[in-house]
């Protein structure tokens, strides 16, 4: 795990983020991470209508950050730095955990950014068909698991 300590958690109730993210999942955020070191594809926390919401950045522009669901089919507003609250690191469901500060889930991370942006080229008919296909977040999360028993 990297040198920062989760600062708050969360539980998630929408399903904006699905399949990655589930309603009932707990969310663990570094609270007000460095700006400059969010990348694509990171799943940040940020105020929007007086509510936190969790998407994922898929693109950076004039200093602001575009961010979208994984759920979504068209982005969110852009989003100000000072409106961003955290950065997820750790998820925690009924299918298991996944470190976002790992290796593995770095390659998700870009798995599923591709996936978020290819709904601005796909016909959604064929995203909803790919989208279905990669619900496997069971499988993702017991990847992980055998990840960290095969490093043990």
């Amino acid at each position: 795990m990297a040198q920062v300590k989760y600062k708050l958690a969360g539980n998630c109730h929408g399903q904006s983020m699905a399949p990655f993210i589930n309603p009932g999942d707990k969310i663990y955020i570094h609270k007000y991470p460095e700006k400059d070191k969010m990348s694509l594809g990171d799943i940040i926390v940020f105020i929007q209508d007086r509510k936190l919401v969790n998407h994922r950045i898929i693109s950076k522009k004039n200093g602001r950050f575009i961010t979208k669901g994984d759920n979504n089919i068209s982005p969110d507003k852009p989003i100000a730095p000072d409106k961003i609250f955290g950065k997820v690191l750790l998820i925690k469901g009924q299918y298991g955990s996944i470190d976002l500060e790992t290796p593995l889930a770095g390659l998700l991370k870009y798995f599923y950014l591709f996936f978020s942006i290819a709904t601005f080229i796909v016909p959604v008919f064929f995203y909803q068909l790919l989208h279905k296909i990669i619900r496997g977040r069971r499988f993702f999360a017991r990847l992980m698991a055998r990840s960290k028993q095969g490093a043990a």
